[in-house]
């Protein structure tokens, strides 16, 4: 049985066995219905929370990546350069 299946048994049975008047019946329905319906948007509202922080913490991360490449990149080319300063140095002092 489904999660609202059982709750509506659960409703009907205090329904009976509460002897509880159609007006007082149909205020129970409608304040379980208001407290659902609040429960649900906590909760999507938490799950909206959750998403959002991890897509910044995801954006964070390729940051980092993205800082670490270009940082790689350069450590490359100023290796590159300084061997090459290096070639010309060693050429002059040869010629």
């Amino acid at each position: 049985m489904a999660v609202k299946g059982f709750q509506q048994a659960l409703l009907d049975d205090i329904k009976t066995q509460g002897e509880l008047k159609q007006q007082q019946a149909d205020w129970l329905m409608k304040e379980h219905a208001k407290n659902q319906a609040a429960l649900e948007k906590l909760y999507d509202d938490e799950i909206t929370r959750q998403r959002v922080l991890l897509e910044e913490k995801l954006e964070k991360r390729r940051a980092l990546v993205d800082g670490n490449n270009l940082a790689e990149e350069h450590d490359r080319e100023t290796e590159d350069m300084m061997i090459g300063q290096q070639l010309v140095i060693l050429k002059k002092d040869k010629g």
